[in-house]
């Protein structure tokens, strides 16, 4: 689930980018890429030498995939919501 976080990271960032709106280009940065990366690092921490609980490691992977889902799709709703309703006015450069 984290690889798909990422994943919806990066096609929404290229959604906002087209869209010219940079606030959720922000936020998918933070939260989608962010939380993919953390995915990461959890597995990583469990080949460590000190790893985690097995039910604990899996059990942060499974959160941090569906938040990264749940924000990155909020973030594409926001962005289509905006771009419908407003258009590229107010935040983009390319106006």
């Amino acid at each position: 689930m984290g690889i798909a976080s990422v994943i919806l990271g990066v096609l929404g960032i290229l959604l906002s980018w087209i869209s010219c709106l940079w606030p959720i280009v922000v936020i998918h940065v933070v939260f989608g890429l962010g939380l993919g990366v953390g995915d990461v690092v959890m597995k990583l921490n469990a080949n460590s030498r000190t790893p985690l609980d097995e039910d604990q490691i899996r059990q942060s992977r499974i959160s941090v995939g569906v938040a990264g889902i749940c924000l990155n799709v909020a973030a594409a709703v926001l962005t289509l919501t905006w771009y419908l309703f407003w258009g590229t006015k107010g935040f983009g450069t390319f106006q």
